[in-house]
């Protein structure tokens, strides 16, 4: 019998659809599916139950699934959840000190900027700090950059002379009111088991398909796109931290809204089909612009018919795409990060829509391809893992990662003071994510 303590569940709450999946590490660093469940989400929206009762009967449904499926007879000891939605927001906050006669910077100096980073997301009581009110901000933290006195941005300053060391740090700032109702409505569905690592999906689809980074500081980076159904997740990551790891609040149910719209569907589900099924139909997200010469037939759950021209769908689709991209290249611009971009990965439903990574390409002028999670065995559950799964593989890596680290604390425990272990623990949240 597999044990239990070796195994991780691990919840992807999406708009569309609820994913849980036991799991393990093997020696080779493979992940291997043991179990999967997924079921519809019903009433999600960006990631926030719209109706707490079903959701949370849909949750517990893929949870036990993937319990069975994994002939598991107790329930896995460490729970994994990816945060995605409308809830969570990614804040920069920046933080200056001054390097000694200007000396060749140190880690301990990257310690040092790293604790005051720390000191302005929980200050002491009555302290102002920078999360917002009505906010709290997740214990996981990353490094966006560092700058020297000249304004040079490094990823990794050890050894650079300056007289002053800047850090800019990016942390996510949950709705306290609405991630407490995602959690109560997970306490029930996990019978009062709690959550031990919580995952922002900008990180986790970079922990599923990028190895950790181990390029010489300062070259080219990724752009990973994760196109889900409520929101369109970001992730640039760098040796030393993520350039971008944000959300955008557009994702394929604003398609699938749009096509309703234009056409007077006036049925989500329906809509939804269509863009899962534009290879079926032959359409694209590149208009062919040829008129009513292709005609579809839809039918709505009702039995009814109607007739539209193929045309028409790939230029709704098309323009809502290019709204996106265009807003993924401002973000680039504002983070100063386009001059660094590599290439483009895409995760997600969307990624399977025909010739979006062509439109993309056009609008990001780089290379784009479909990313699929590195040493993954799913063989159990699917022929080819689909791109929705990036997520739910990169939480669980992400979270063995952060056992590895809570560990390894344990263990150095009765060696560093109090002091000691808070500048370490600063250390390792902000420059080993």
């Amino acid at each position: 019998m597999k044990r239990s303590r070796d195994i991780y569940l691990g919840l992807d709450l999406g708009t569309a659809t609820i994913k849980a999946v036991v799991a393990r590490i093997l020696p080779d660093n493979t992940l291997e599916f043991l179990g999967n469940g997924e079921m519809p989400s019903l009433s999600m929206f960006k990631g926030e139950p719209d109706q707490p009762g079903i959701v949370t009967e849909q949750i517990f449904r893929a949870i036990q699934e993937a319990i069975r499926t994994a002939a598991l007879r107790e329930f896995p000891n460490r729970i994994a959840l990816a945060l995605s939605g409308g809830y969570m927001e990614t804040r920069a906050v920046s933080v200056s000190i001054d390097i000694p006669n200007s000396l060749p910077i140190t880690e301990g100096d990257c310690i040092t900027v790293g604790r005051s980073v720390y000191g302005k997301l929980q200050p002491p009581p009555g302290q102002p700090g920078v999360v917002p009110p009505g906010k709290f901000p997740l214990s996981t933290v990353v490094t966006r950059n560092f700058r020297l006195a000249d304004g040079r941005m490094l990823f990794s300053p050890v050894g650079q002379i300056s007289s002053t060391l800047s850090c800019e740090t990016l942390y996510f700032a949950l709705d306290y009111e609405r991630y407490n109702r995602i959690v109560a409505i997970l306490n029930t569905a996990l019978d009062g088991r709690h959550i031990d690592y919580t995952v922002p999906v900008p990180l986790a689809i970079s922990a599923a398909l990028c190895p950790p980074l181990t390029i010489e500081d300062n070259l080219p980076m990724p752009l990973i796109i994760d196109l889900g159904a409520g929101v369109t997740s970001l992730s640039m990551p760098t040796a030393g931290g993520y350039l971008i790891a944000e959300q955008i609040g557009v994702g394929c149910d604003h398609l699938a809204n749009d096509i309703n719209l234009v056409f007077g569907i006036n049925d989500i589900k329906t809509a939804r089909n269509l863009i899962r099924e534009l290879a079926s139909f032959r359409c694209t997200a590149v208009a062919a612009h040829d008129g009513d010469a292709r005609m579809l037939t839809i039918v709505s759950p009702g039995g009814n018919q109607m007739d539209i021209s193929a045309n028409d769908l790939e230029t709704v689709i098309e323009m809502r795409l290019k709204e996106l991209f265009h807003i993924i290249m401002q973000r680039l611009e504002a983070n100063q990060a386009y001059s660094w971009l590599d290439e483009v990965i895409l995760s997600g439903d969307g990624a399977l829509i025909p010739r979006i990574g062509e439109l993309a390409g056009g609008i990001l002028r780089r290379k784009v391809r479909v990313g699929t999670p590195y040493q993954v065995d799913a063989a159990r559950f699917f022929d080819t893992l689909p791109p929705r799964y990036t997520t739910v593989c990169g939480l669980l890596r992400a979270s063995l990662r952060m056992q590895m680290l809570k560990e390894e604390r344990e263990q150095r425990g009765n060696v560093l003071d109090r002091v000691g272990r808070g500048l370490r623990d600063v250390f390792q949240a902000i420059f080993e994510w």
